[in-house]
């Protein structure tokens, strides 16, 4: 991924690309201040309890799948 970059900046980007480039580069930017705002803000009025829990959910159904063979541990 870094050599793709580099090559891009040295070797310039094909035709039509840098528009919606931009366009997608502001709005994962947007999202994701928006994001990290909203948490920041649940996390000043609430306590982790909900996100502890919920990542101990994510965990034991992740475990639960690499044990029953659903998936490999490898994905």
């Amino acid at each position: 991924m870094v050599y793709k970059g580099y090559k891009a900046l040295t070797e310039g980007l094909p035709h039509d690309v840098a528009g919606p480039m931009i366009v997608g580069t502001i709005a994962a930017a947007i999202s994701g201040y928006i994001a990290i705002a909203a948490l920041l803000a649940i996390v000043r009025r609430h306590s982790y309890e909900p996100f502890v829990i919920y990542r101990v959910i994510v965990g034991v159904s992740v475990l639960l799948l690499i044990a029953t063979g659903v998936r490999s541990a490898t994905f």
